[in-house]
């Protein structure tokens, strides 16, 4: 979208999140930059007017809500803020799977057993090697000819790997006599139980439609603060989010606490239903989904 690169790093560094300029330091630094007979330097004003046209091109639309209470209020779109996560610098550090640390110590979130908690439907269920998607609870052969029903995704020792049930294939079956006083469940039983085998291909292929299909933790809470710089106290009730499929380290940065909603008058659960329309919205019919 920007005519040259000296624009789009103009306008990289004028937006920067934790360092912004003033009018008059970004005056300076184009007259430095013409000075320098740098070229394709564009005018302040040129510069503010593509920055505009940007801004009306990719901006998220907040979503307006009324709650049960009438309380009137603006959310963010979740769905366009978690699509933009895979193209971020920081992509490289997201984790998709638990890890097992053999009994070493934890450090991150994924290494605990909350993750483990989860069905591994529930977490991401596939991942992709060569020009080749592989989803749990699908029949794999292995590089020995073995056939395998991967049960689900877990890091150990730095490498992929998965609780597979080896599938035997035999043309022809052994008969073994049994009496039938041992008979327990008939087939009407045993369709009705648990132990039904997975459904193949897997279902969540229909969702991805093709494409790489990732589960990103999204952790959401409320807090109160005032809205007001002065010492005026103006209650307002926040609702943040952060992405914990990245390291606790970059957690710790303010960076990565991404606004969500904010509200006079409407209380958290309030804002908390609205969020969960969407989350309901994304799990069901984006590429990705949110938990």
């Amino acid at each position: 979208p920007y005519p040259n690169k000296t624009v789009m790093l103009l306008d990289i560094i004028d937006n920067l999140p934790q360092l912004h300029l003033s009018t008059s330091q970004l005056h300076i630094f184009l007259w430095l930059l013409h000075e320098l007979g740098l070229c394709n330097v564009p005018s302040y004003d040129t510069s503010h007017d593509i920055q505009k046209t940007l801004h009306d091109k990719c901006r998220n639309e907040p979503i307006p809500y009324k709650s049960t209470a009438g309380n009137i209020f603006y959310v963010n779109d979740i769905h366009q803020s978690i699509s933009r996560i895979l193209f971020f610098f920081y992509s490289k550090h997201l984790q998709f799977y638990p890890e097992d640390t053999g009994g070493n110590a934890i450090s991150e979130v994924w290494q605990a057993n909350r993750w483990k908690e989860f069905d591994p439907s529930d977490l991401t269920p596939m991942f992709s090697h060569g020009h080749r998607q592989f989803y749990i609870n699908e029949v794999t052969q292995l590089h020995d000819g073995r056939m395998v029903l991967p049960r689900n995704l877990i890091k150990y020792k730095n490498e992929l790997c998965s609780d597979c049930s080896v599938v035997s294939i035999s043309p022809v079956c052994p008969l073994e006599r049994i009496t039938t006083s041992s008979f327990q469940y008939n087939y009407e039983d045993i369709i009705y139980t648990d132990c039904n085998p997975p459904v193949m291909p897997n279902p969540l292929h229909s969702l991805a439609e093709g494409d790489d299909l990732f589960v990103i933790m999204i952790p959401l809470w409320g807090d109160d603060v005032s809205g007001n710089k002065s010492k005026q106290y103006n209650k307002h009730i926040n609702i943040y989010m952060e992405n914990s499929s990245l390291p606790g380290q970059l957690l710790q940065q303010e960076y990565f606490v991404w606004f969500v909603s904010t509200s006079p008058n409407a209380t958290s659960p309030e804002q908390f239903s609205a969020l969960h329309d969407q989350i309901k919205y994304v799990s069901v019919s984006a590429f990705c989904l949110l938990y």
